[in-house]
């Protein structure tokens, strides 16, 4: 058991292709929301892409921070839990602007708090 909490869910109906045009009405009518594919011709499958997309999207948050170089772990983090838009060198920090889950920056936060001057986890 996960205990997952607010989690999110993709209703995705294959086998479109296996349908007449009645069914899918009627399957539309019936789970507006669906994304209808099928796998074996690549039916819906961009809109399925597309819908991810938002999804995994909707939960990042835009930010701007400054950062010392000497704590570099933390530049390394942004790096690879995030989409950095913007890098700006400055002296002996980086400015970086980036979106991140939410989950993720509170992870980031505990991170700046923790390393020392000398880039050390503390």
């Amino acid at each position: 058991e996960l205990n997952a909490t607010n989690t999110r869910t993709i209703l995705v109906l294959n086998k479109v292709d296996m349908m007449d045009t009645d069914q899918i009405k009627e399957m539309r009518s019936d789970y507006p929301d669906a994304i209808f594919v099928s796998a074996e011709q690549s039916i819906g499958l961009d809109e399925l892409e597309v819908k991810i997309e938002q999804m995994i999207e909707s939960e990042y948050v835009d930010h701007t921070l400054q950062i010392p170089m000497s704590k570099y772990k933390a530049v390394a983090f942004i790096h690879e839990n995030a989409n950095v838009d913007k890098e700006v060198y400055e002296g002996s920090d980086v400015e970086l602007t980036f979106s991140m889950a939410e989950k993720d920056f509170e992870q980031l936060s505990h991170l700046l708090n923790t390393i020392g001057t000398n880039g050390e986890v503390i």
